[in-house]
């Protein structure tokens, strides 16, 4: 309960600050630098890393564009860090709004830290949400393999919403 008020009582606080615009005779732009926001994902054939810093949005992935990885076996990625490619925008103060909405709404802040159920030496996939508002900061963890219990919605709802966020942004 005290989480969620706490939750609830940043994200009013948060909100008014967004909302605020610069005072009249400032000439440069209002910087929303509390809010940090992170997704990894990483497999054999797959990276993915969003990250939200105040209005900026980063994303470093890797596109197979030459199909090398199609039909990749090996138990290590098929992608090394020069294949990587990063777009960088700027949000919008309307983005940033309601992604911090969805952080106070979906309860993403009162999850716990690990989901998925992976036992000590078991082989899984992780999806790592890491958020900072202000002075709260929560990490997630959700450990994908065949038998893995469902992620929580409070996770995939933020998951998808950075990828959702991404590929408008970016076209993808």
């Amino acid at each position: 309960m005290k989480t969620s008020i706490l939750s609830f009582a940043l994200g009013l606080l948060l909100m008014s600050a967004l909302l605020t615009s610069a005072a009249p005779h400032s000439t440069k732009p209002k910087q929303h630098t509390n809010i940090h926001a992170r997704y990894v994902y990483a497999a054999e054939t797959v990276y993915r890393d969003i990250i939200i810093e105040g209005l900026t949005l980063k994303l470093t992935y890797f596109q197979d564009a030459d199909n090398r990885c199609q039909n990749w076996l090996e138990q290590r990625p098929c992608w090394t860090p020069k294949d990587l490619r990063v777009r960088e925008a700027q949000l919008s103060k309307k983005d940033l709004r309601a992604f911090v909405k969805l952080l106070n709404q979906s309860g993403f802040l009162s999850l716990e830290r690990t989901y998925g159920g992976a036992g000590a030496g078991q082989r899984y996939y992780s999806e790592t949400l890491n958020v900072k508002l202000g002075e709260v900061q929560h990490q997630v963890i959700y450990q994908s393999f065949p038998a893995a219990s469902p992620p929580p919605q409070a996770f995939t709802k933020v998951a998808r919403w950075l990828s959702n966020l991404v590929k408008k942004t970016f076209k993808l």
